[in-house]
């Protein structure tokens, strides 16, 4: 597992599917699928470490943020504690994860991933099964979404700023 995790600190400029088949590597390597919030494992659900380590530090500690979502928050949809230079990032307008006309992109209004309506769409009020955020060690962040009546939603006040501002515009 160790090993697995070092390859994918390390690995950059990756297309959505080597993400995908890298997290179905982590996922059968733990036994389970790759984190869900809706799972009964523990080990994914945000620990007191975790969310202590969130509140604001992961910018100054390089901790890398990904967003997963889509059926059993298998499809990676890119990094949101990443610079707009790197490929992954959803800060890149010109990547696969920042690009308003990607399927994979929150900033899609006709995506999945970006519109209002869907069930898997942080933009959407009542959607019950919005992107997860996971860091480079598995450890679960919370759920990136709207829904203020989401309980598993992150309570990070930057992010739902930048989150509504994507949702405003989209």
């Amino acid at each position: 597992m160790t090993k697995i995790i070092f390859i994918i600190i390390f690995l950059t400029g990756c297309t959505s599917q080597q993400w995908n088949e890298i997290a179905a590597v982590v996922a059968s390597a733990s036994g389970s699928s790759y984190p869900s919030p809706h799972i009964s494992d523990t080990s994914y659900r945000i620990s007191h470490t975790a969310a202590s380590r969130y509140s604001g530090s992961y910018e100054s500690r390089n901790v890398k943020l990904m967003l997963f979502g889509g059926k059993n928050h298998k499809t990676y949809l890119g990094c949101i504690s990443c610079s707009e230079y790197d490929t992954d990032s959803v800060f890149n307008r010109y990547g696969a994860y920042g690009s308003k006309y990607s399927s994979t992109s929150i900033y899609n209004s006709y995506s999945d991933y970006g519109s209002q309506y869907t069930n898997y769409s942080p933009c959407n009020q009542y959607a019950s099964h919005p992107p997860i955020i996971i860091d480079d060690d598995g450890d679960f962040y919370g759920a990136l979404t709207v829904n203020p009546y989401n309980p598993e939603a992150t309570t990070d006040g930057k992010l739902l700023a930048w989150l509504t501002g994507v949702c405003g515009t989209n």
